[in-house]
């Protein structure tokens, strides 16, 4: 009698823990220095998008938003507004630091990417296990472990452009 062969669950179990436990360290690398000054790198970049932050807080939401950064008329609009939004409303509702809500919804987007990877995955026909490897692979690049805990729009972007191309892929 031939020995029965595991199904597909059970092979992907192992995968899955893998996947599991580079999501606690991916947690835990994002969130050492938490509260370390946003002048590490980028500092420009950073800078600029906590003054429209620190602005639009103040003001409320407007497209012509200001920047106070070289004189009047202190707007220079550089981006759709929409992550300095949900950074100034965390910080108000919470009543936390504009630059511990900005890390926070920076990494709340960078994790919201990762099932629109999985389902991209999926559109593609890679195994559930492979699925998994994938998302592994981004949860140990440190390119996107830097930028998911810095003051900017970036995995905003990212992750509105993943799951923009995952309705894509799966609507033709």
């Amino acid at each position: 009698m031939p020995a029965p062969t595991p199904n597909s669950s059970e092979r992907d179990w192992p995968l899955f823990l893998v996947f599991v436990v580079l999501l606690g360290l991916a947690l835990w690398f994002t969130t050492r220095g938490w509260h370390a000054s946003i002048l590490d790198r980028h500092e420009f970049r950073q800078t600029q998008t906590a003054i429209s932050t620190y602005w639009i807080k103040e003001a409320g939401f407007h497209l012509n938003y200001e920047t106070p950064l070289f004189g009047p008329p202190w707007s220079i609009p550089m981006e759709f507004p929409l992550y300095q939004w949900l950074v100034a409303s965390t910080s108000s509702i919470l009543g936390s630091g504009l630059e511990s809500s900005a890390r926070g919804v920076s990494l709340f987007f960078f994790f919201a990417t990762l099932p629109a990877v999985y389902g991209l995955c999926g559109l593609i026909n890679l195994a559930p296990s492979r699925r998994f490897l994938v998302l592994g692979v981004i949860l140990t690049s440190p390119t996107y472990l830097f930028w998911a805990r810095t003051f900017m729009i970036e995995t905003t972007a990212l992750c509105l452009a993943t799951w923009f191309l995952y309705a894509l892929v799966r609507a033709v």
